[in-house]
């Protein structure tokens, strides 16, 4: 039951009232009052059966748990129709468009026009793309479907927290329609093939919304690819694609033997989690004849726990850190009443950092980001990185991007400076990439120097990152004076421009 869509959109609701930072709605009687007022039909057994998940939730529902929570628009209804499309990719949409044209117009007269004047966020490109593609009679000029998506592409790429889902939402409604699909997949492509992209994976994700033969066979040709990052991303896709049933029988033979290179090959130190992902998501007897051409290697009994159990992790470790973690959280997040211990804060937690499919493990930290317990998860993060093993620790630093803001940025530069594990130096700089709060001349100063006296690709890949969603001073110096890599990524980063953080409103 807790692995459903409808009981996690109920458990948001239902936390997000209990939690409330004003601490006014934990009694369901006011709340309700408040639900009525604003157009709701509720009462105590309906808004139980919402928070149990008995009952689904409609879009006007979840519009109306933002306004009296006073949560930022979209938060949550944008998080419950990621959730819906990624999980339940079937599922009706959860918002809804104004049906009257003269309406609809004026709406998208005003959209486009704080578009293009620069004063828009996330959530302005949300409701712009969501009354473009929920009506039948909206017509576009195609230089304006193109613009459009090369635009939400590039922000998408240095988009933080709510901006970022917002943004990915949009592009999600761009590449499912039938009429703007040809556009958003033109500039994606474009976009995630520029051999100085640095940013690519979750931009690639979106082809898994696209269950033609043709992106099939985009993946495919991804996946060969040169490009440590297009080569992630094309995994991540094929993964979720394979979830989806989407591939033929004889994409379905290359990617049993793309799974077995995968695992095998040297070269690709740093892949085995999605080599993982991809023999766990084959039709089951193909993933026993990858597991047992892989017999023979030393780390199959590894490759074979994580394939049986869903976890990347042995049950043990997984089970303790994920449940310290959890009772952490919610002991550090003030309630007004008494709670029980919280078993899908717990099973979200275990899924975001442990479960062999990366979707799932993405779609599980964009539920904790957006839950009341964000905050006091990360800090929880910041402890497994000190006490816990390499594996687990990149494992909470990759949750902690997820929940960033309010991390403590001392912490996080002093991993991304000291640390003797590359990896987890690397992810740390991706974490503090995320922060609101961008580096000084010294700071940046310390992080050209990590990276220029290190060997290490991933210190590389993060340092840059990092300098690049920062929007720092020393890209210029870099753009001219560095190496091949160094320059190429340096003037990617200068056009694209620096991380955009939305208004909380």
């Amino acid at each position: 039951m807790l692995g459903g869509v409808r009981p996690r959109i109920a458990w948001l609701l239902a936390v997000s009232r209990l939690y409330a930072a004003d601490g006014l709605h934990g009694h369901r009687l006011q709340f309700i009052d408040e639900l009525k007022a604003r157009g709701v039909s509720a009462d105590a057994s309906r808004v139980s059966r919402w928070e149990s998940g008995a009952q689904a939730v409609n879009a006007k529902v979840i519009d109306a748990y933002e306004q009296v929570l006073d949560i930022p628009r979209g938060s949550l209804a944008t998080v419950a129709e990621g959730l819906s499309r990624s999980l339940d990719p079937d599922a009706p949409p959860l918002q809804l468009s104004p049906a009257d044209p003269s309406e609809l117009h004026a709406a998208l007269d005003e959209l486009f026009e704080t578009i293009n004047a620069s004063e828009h966020d996330g959530q302005h490109w949300n409701a712009l793309v969501n009354k473009l593609t929920r009506h039948e009679n909206v017509y576009l000029a195609p230089k304006t479907w193109a613009e459009i998506s090369d635009l939400l592409i590039a922000e998408l790429a240095r988009s933080v927290s709510l901006g970022y889902i917002r943004r990915y939402e949009a592009l999600r409604m761009l590449i499912r329609h039938p009429v703007s699909q040809r556009y958003a997949m033109r500039s994606l492509g474009v976009f995630v093939t520029r051999p100085s992209a640095q940013v690519v994976a979750q931009p690639l994700t979106l082809l898994q919304e696209v269950p033609d033969q043709a992106a099939s066979q985009l993946v495919l040709r991804l996946l060969s690819s040169e490009s440590s990052g297009l080569k992630r991303g094309s995994a991540w896709v094929a993964a979720s694609k394979l979830a989806r049933h989407q591939f033929d029988e004889d994409a379905l033979d290359q990617l049993e033997a793309f799974a077995v290179y995968m695992w095998r090959d040297p070269d690709q130190s740093g892949f085995e989690l999605d080599a993982v992902d991809l023999i766990a998501r084959l039709p089951r007897e193909r993933t026993e004849r990858v597991l047992a051409a892989l017999r023979h290697d030393r780390r199959t009994k590894g490759l074979e726990r994580s394939v049986r159990s869903g976890e990347i992790v042995s049950y043990e470790h997984s089970r303790r850190v994920s449940k310290t973690i959890a009772a952490r959280a919610q002991a550090e997040t003030p309630t007004p009443y008494r709670v029980e211990p919280d078993a899908m804060l717990v099973r979200l937690v275990r899924e975001a950092l442990f479960h062999t499919h990366k979707e799932r493990r993405n779609q599980a930290s964009l539920l904790l980001g957006a839950s009341p317990f964000a905050d006091a998860v990360g800090r929880a993060c910041m402890d497994v990185v000190d006490l816990e093993d390499e594996v687990i620790a990149v494992r909470a630093l990759t949750l902690m991007i997820y929940v960033a803001p309010k991390l403590e940025r001392d912490r996080l530069m002093k991993w991304s400076l000291q640390d003797s594990r590359p990896t987890v130096r690397s992810r740390a700089m991706m974490v503090l990439a995320q922060l609101p709060d961008w580096l000084d001349a010294d700071e940046e100063d310390a992080v050209v120097n990590t990276m220029s006296t290190s060997m290490e690709p991933a210190i590389h890949y993060g340092a840059l990152y990092l300098l690049g969603m920062h929007g720092a001073r020393s890209l210029a110096r870099l753009e001219t004076d560095g190496d091949d890599y160094q320059r190429e990524t340096a003037h990617w980063w200068r056009t694209l421009g620096p991380a955009i953080h939305d208004p909380v409103h």
